[in-house]
């Protein structure tokens, strides 16, 4: 099972800045980094200090990817409440911004006007993390510190050339987003077929819930597509196959839902681990929000089965249909 965590990229920075402003300068650290840069003595500082002894072991380890002009830091989404807050603390001691893009916020050094603890959102103040005003090096253990890069590290493989400067995400990533359009695709047909084998049954309700989850599906495809777009990956559509229209039972189409599901959760979580595996933390980012979507998509399923098994009839079965998307 591929672990979520959340990124947190953290600079030098001599203005004061907006969240959305900071968004865009996270876009553009990979390609700073190209340069040749020495690193950052404030980086390395800031780094030294989230690699000191501590006492408190951490669920899953503590990511750190050290560029000349930038820190990626990696967290578990079981540590994020201990260590995201004293992390910036950390950067503000050293003059560092820290911008969480999962939260859409960002942090200053104090000369800028930041203090710590304080996190300055799109939309407004977000509070930061509650109960931690220590410095990180207090509470990481030391064996639960991954150091991915050295600090005279260059940029990971994610960053290769495309229109003349360096591509976005990585090409194992790109290959395997590329065929998960197909597999997005092919489950919308799937529900499609799945719909259709209800709605000649006369039963409306089921038929519609299908049919919704199809379209879901065709939009998950979409969502994929727009990011490659958006990531200047030229691609060609892949091809579908057809899908059945008919089942032996009720049960078999919800089983068969189940198992499309099942089969897409394990595509997302080997297209995350190749991401992680070729330091593309933007795809990684990315596919967060698929992986926490599958857990919803398996439990409906499994509901739906549920309800079947209890041997309510179908017809009368609509009316809790809603309740369980």
């Amino acid at each position: 099972m591929c672990v979520i965590r959340f990124d947190l990229y953290v600079w030098p920075v001599d203005r004061a800045l907006s969240a959305k402003a900071a968004a865009r300068v996270v876009a553009t650290l990979a390609e700073d980094d190209q340069r040749g840069a020495p690193l950052d003595a404030r980086l390395a500082a800031f780094a030294e200090e989230l690699g000191a002894p501590g006492e408190t072991p951490l669920e899953t380890p503590l990511e750190l990817h050290i560029h000349p002009r930038h820190v990626l830091v990696g967290i578990g989404r079981g540590d994020i409440e201990l260590i995201g807050s004293g992390i910036a603390d950390a950067a503000w001691r050293h003059g560092l911004a820290v911008f969480d893009p999962q939260r859409g916020v960002v942090a200053l050094p104090g000369d800028l006007g930041g203090s710590p603890m304080t996190w300055e959102g799109i939309e407004g103040y977000a509070p930061a993390f509650d109960g931690w005003v220590k410095p990180v090096g207090a509470v990481i253990d030391q064996d639960n510190v991954k150091q991915v890069a050295a600090l005279d590290a260059v940029p990971s493989p994610a960053t290769e050339p495309a229109r003349g400067g360096p591509p976005m995400i990585s090409e194992q990533a790109t290959k395997l987003l590329v065929a998960q359009v197909a597999h997005e695709l092919g489950a919308h047909q799937t529900y499609l077929g799945i719909a259709l084998h209800f709605e000649r049954q006369s039963l409306k309700g089921w038929a519609k819930l299908f049919h919704e989850q199809s379209v879901e599906e065709a939009g998950h495809a979409a969502k994929i597509m727009e990011f490659l777009v958006d990531n200047e990956v030229a691609f060609n559509l892949p091809q579908v196959g057809g899908a059945p229209t008919s089942y032996a039972s009720a049960r078999e189409a919800v089983e068969t839902a189940l198992a499309s599901e099942l089969r897409v959760t394990g595509q997302f979580d080997a297209l995350a681990g190749t991401a992680r595996d070729a330091g593309d933390h933007r795809t990684l980012q990315f596919l967060q929000w698929f992986i926490e979507e599958q857990v919803e998509e398996e439990r409906t399923m499994r509901a739906l089965l549920d309800l079947i098994d209890s041997g309510i009839n179908l017809f009368q079965a609509e009316a809790m249909l809603e309740g369980l998307e």
